[in-house]
């Protein structure tokens, strides 16, 4: 066992292009980006390295950018998981319990009323708008919703953007969805235009078809 580590140290060590490649692949971690791009660029790189030393065939280049996006798809996941750990979700909450109180809501030119009010031991917030609701809480270090949509699905969204101006969910899941084809929403952008106006941006999808649906919110005083 340990004659088979010293060899595949030595083939190591006589393709330094591999080492690049693998580099650069970890490196992507911290840094983001386009993680798949920047794996087949290092296998390049590891082609190219290889080449100068006299010892990497194309062949062997093939394999070692294999290996690259293996690697690739190995961290995406975890650099998934980093990036909603950016998300202040305890401080993105604090932003959302300002919302507590009665709305206008316009969309398409209809107005109705929105309110938004906190339960749970002020734990959970609850949008109740225009015959849809959405809640609002933290799961651990996450800030979640679940969108009671009126087409009769209900997706679950993360929290991949929070702070005073702006919050950017993205759906990881989703219920009573009668096919794959009908409507669902996506993604939720919630722009703070001031305290006393909000946007909310719905993006959903019909059979591949992407749609926005901007609802307009206008706090009412007195």
């Amino acid at each position: 066992m340990i004659d088979g580590k010293r060899v595949a140290a030595r083939r190591l060590a006589r393709r330094p292009g591999l080492v690049v490649a693998v580099r650069a692949t970890i490196a992507q971690r911290s840094f983001g980006g386009s993680l798949l791009a920047v794996s087949e660029s290092a296998a390049t790189s590891a082609f190219r390295v290889g080449a100068r030393g006299g010892s990497t065939q194309p062949l062997e280049a093939t394999m070692w950018k294999s290996i690259a996006v293996g690697l690739a798809l190995t961290l995406s996941p975890q650099l998934a998981v980093q990036a909603q750990e950016r998300v202040d979700a305890r401080e993105g909450f604090e932003r959302l319990k300002r919302l507590v109180g009665t709305w206008t809501s316009t969309v398409d030119g209809r107005s109705s009323t929105a309110t938004y009010k906190l339960t749970g031991g002020g734990r959970v917030l609850v949008e109740d708008m225009g015959g849809m609701m959405t809640t609002y809480h933290l799961d651990g270090d996450r800030l979640v919703l679940t969108h009671f949509c009126g087409a009769g699905n209900q997706p679950r969204m993360r929290a991949r953007k929070a702070d005073d101006r702006q919050m950017s969910f993205e759906m990881f899941d989703i219920t009573n969805l009668t096919s794959p084809k009908s409507y669902h929403s996506t993604h939720l952008d919630i722009v703070f235009v001031s305290e006393d106006r909000v946007d909310l941006a719905y993006r959903g999808s019909t059979d591949g078809r992407v749609s926005t649906q901007v609802f307009q919110l206008t706090r009412r005083k007195g």
